[in-house]
């Protein structure tokens, strides 16, 4: 048998429920309008006991909150006329959303802070699911981007560059639309990283006095090796940017012209990555310095890399490992 204070309770809900109700239909009559069904009113009254029974909202407010939010969506019109506290559920509603991305944000974080970035970057795609990252929460795409950013310094540290640099940009991609800052900051992390050479930067070997080879890059830029016929390990490595030109000095002796080309530069291991080609020139550059009097001759070469040599020293495709 139920306690009798529990009993009073019920009879007290019941009793607000009509009175409910009740104010309903007199309000309609007062203004005038048509009086309400009884069920209408029933059932609006109901959804209204629904709405003031989730109280102070929490995580755990999401279930009655849910099932107010079906009774109040399953109304006839009629009936949605009269509940009162739809402005009651709507802020429950977005408190709820408020909340709940706040967890979302916080577990993100965590998984972060333990270095399982693939996890974090999942929990957040999945918490975001069917939204654009314009209309994502904002912490929640916050912190995705931070995973994926911090993944990537991951990369970077272990000399991958080509690979941060091609995940890097699937992020943005992925993500076009949200503020990007955080792969912003990642990408210039990168290039500081990487550090393009200047034109002429000599990366490998000693330069000489007189002679001259002159190098202009294309829409690419190149890595240019000048080897010398009597000692192949003995080679002149330096870099040219796209679309200048570089002119370094060559000691006499007999060399071949080979240089590396592609879209970005990652460095003396990767190169210009997996798509870099490689090039050999077939004329022998001969260098010797001849003084007469007090003049100094020398020869001098130029290398234009481009799809048309325009009548400098040609060069054909070879592969990577006679570079």
């Amino acid at each position: 048998m139920l306690h009798a204070a529990v009993k009073r309770l019920i009879l007290i809900t019941l009793c607000l429920g009509l009175l409910a109700g009740m104010s309903a239909v007199i309000r309609a009559e007062a203004a005038g309008e048509p009086e309400a069904s009884p069920d209408a009113a029933r059932m609006a009254a109901e959804t209204d006991a629904a709405i003031a029974a989730i109280k102070n909202v929490t995580l755990r407010s999401e279930e009655k909150i849910l099932a107010a939010r079906a009774m109040y969506d399953a109304l006839p019109e009629e009936a949605k006329a009269l509940v009162t506290k739809i402005a009651v559920l709507e802020k429950a509603e977005k408190t709820l959303r408020i909340l709940k991305d706040k967890d979302a944000a916080s577990r993100i974080k965590k998984l972060i802070d333990a270095r399982r970035f693939d996890e974090a970057i999942e929990l957040a795609e999945e918490y975001m699911a069917g939204q654009e990252p314009s209309e994502a929460p904002a912490e929640v795409m916050t912190r995705c981007l931070q995973a994926c950013a911090r993944k990537a310094a991951v990369m970077m540290r272990d000399g991958e560059y080509e690979r941060t640099d091609t995940y890097l940009q699937e992020c943005r991609e992925r993500y076009a639309g949200a503020d990007l800052t955080e792969l912003d900051r990642a990408l210039a992390s990168l290039n500081r990283a990487i550090g393009e050479p200047e034109s002429g930067a000599v990366l490998a070997g000693t330069k000489g006095e007189y002679g001259t080879v002159t190098v202009r890059a294309g829409d690419s830029p190149a890595l240019v090796k000048i080897v010398s016929l009597s000692d192949p390990k003995n080679a002149l490595t330096f870099y040219v940017r796209a679309g200048e030109t570089a002119a370094v000095h060559v000691k006499d002796g007999n060399y071949t012209l080979r240089y590396a080309t592609g879209d970005k530069w990652y460095g003396a291991d990767e190169l210009f990555g997996a798509a870099t080609r490689f090039y050999s020139v077939d004329t022998v550059l001969r260098f010797s310095t001849d003084r007469v009097g007090g003049d100094i001759f020398s020869q001098n070469y130029r290398v234009e890399i481009s799809a048309s040599s325009d009548g400098a020293i040609s060069a054909v495709p070879t592969e990577a490992d006679r570079f």
